[in-house]
């Protein structure tokens, strides 16, 4: 970070030497605060030379700053860093913001983003936190390694949602996601799979919720897909937990695990070692 600390205290001392000389006595009075408060606005030592971002993770350095519009040569003092923040607080990406002078020539923006939990699929995909806020993303490229949610609208809502243009549409979407049942619950499977089970939620590559009470996650390595049905999450991903290393130890493959039975555990069809050998 830039720092002309010499350069600024140089001008200090010139500026009450200045001062003193012209009235006789140090910098007092409404006339010498004027004067002092001028020099502040316009000596070119307070002219922002650098912007800052802090804390950000999937937006770019450069985007934000270009969002925050602060030009170097500003004056640091007249820069308006409320209302900078305030409109940089209405990007959805962005849970907070907020900015600070560091004299004599540098702002820094902090930002804290919002965090996604898994990614939509909607008119293209988004990120969403666990709040069923929805985050726009950056490019294909740089999409977070997260679980998929699909089947949340049906494809007529998203042709008509698409009628609205830009924010209008993301908008639009935003809303109906925030009361959108199916998101909802697929959300939360993804927490109780987190809390309960934080290392199965790597192997998770999709979680299907076109059926109100059926989601079904599907596995990335094996197409495995899992169906949870609603409620007593805790104990299902118990007994999938489980059910899955008897598998493993057994030498046991399957395509389908069904979770939706109380205390049970279905798991069709059966594909074993000795199976595999007598079909070859």
């Amino acid at each position: 970070m830039k720092r002309n600390w010499g350069r600024l205290a140089l001008r200090i001392f010139l500026f009450i030497a200045m001062v003193s000389a012209g009235t006789g006595s140090l910098i007092y009075g409404h006339a010498g605060a004027r004067m002092f408060h001028h020099w502040l606005k316009t000596d070119p030592v307070f002219s922002i030379d650098t912007v800052e971002v802090v804390g950000n993770d999937l937006v770019n350095a450069e985007e934000i700053i270009i969002l925050a519009g602060l030009q170097k040569g500003d004056n640091i003092l007249t820069a308006d860093i409320v209302g900078t923040r305030e409109r940089m607080s209405l990007d959805r990406r962005f849970d907070r913001v907020f900015l600070t002078r560091h004299f004599p020539d540098t702002i820094q923006i902090h930002i804290r983003e919002r965090k996604p939990v898994a990614l939509v699929k909607l008119d293209r995909l988004y990120g969403v936190d666990s709040n069923a806020e929805i985050i726009p993303l950056p490019a294909a490229a740089h999409l977070p390694d997260l679980p998929v949610i699909t089947g949340v609208m049906a494809q007529q809502e998203v042709k008509v949602d698409q009628r609205s243009a830009g924010r209008q549409l993301f908008e639009s979407i935003r809303d109906s996601m925030l009361t959108n049942l199916n998101l909802g619950r697929a959300i939360y499977v993804v927490e109780m799979i987190k809390h309960f089970s934080p290392g199965f939620l790597d192997r998770i590559s999709e979680i299907h919720v076109a059926q109100p009470h059926d989601p079904v996650v599907y596995t990335v390595e094996d197409g495995l897909s899992i169906r949870f049905g609603v409620g007593r999450y805790p104990q299902k991903i118990n007994l999938l937990n489980q059910t899955l290393q008897r598998l493993k130890k057994d030498g046991i493959k399957t395509r389908v695990i069904d979770l939706r039975f109380k205390d049970q555990v279905i798991v069709r069809p059966i594909v074993t070692a000795v199976s595999v050998n007598k079909k070859t």
